[in-house]
């Protein structure tokens, strides 16, 4: 079967022969780029906690994978509660205050369907606030 220029959508002049169109006659291609669900969740946390992203690329180097994505999610669950404990620890004398902190208020929030990021916040908040024994000094 063959088919005229038309048919293939080709444009031709007034003699029907094909015209060439340039690529600058054409309009601009949108490339749509998707963000899997666990690099998103990686980022958003890490921009939140301003934590290094060297440090992350490097957690991901010993896990042997270049994004958060590659990994099991208790993994990357993993890798955001060292995050948040990272960040914690200029801020909490004990690093188990700090472990116990980030179980009641962000583990315990996801769990009763709090959104993730707020939760974060949230316990980042109550982090920064001081101890009874700080606000009486």
């Amino acid at each position: 079967m063959t088919y005229t220029p038309e048919e293939l959508d080709c444009q031709v002049d007034e003699e029907g022969n094909t015209v060439d169109i340039s690529i600058a006659d054409q309009p601009p291609l949108t490339v749509v780029q998707t963000v899997h669900p666990q690099d998103l969740r990686v980022k958003q946390i890490r921009t939140l906690l301003d934590y290094p992203l060297d440090l992350v690329k490097e957690w991901l180097h010993f896990q042997d994978v270049e994004r958060p994505s590659q990994l099991e999610v208790s993994l990357v669950d993993e890798l955001v509660k060292k995050m948040c404990l990272d960040w914690a620890a200029d801020k909490i004398d004990h690093p188990n205050h700090a472990t116990n902190s980030y179980q009641k208020h962000v583990i315990t929030a996801i769990a009763q369907g709090a959104d993730e990021l707020k939760a974060i916040k949230q316990w980042m908040s109550h982090v920064q606030q001081p101890s009874p024994t700080e606000a009486l000094a």
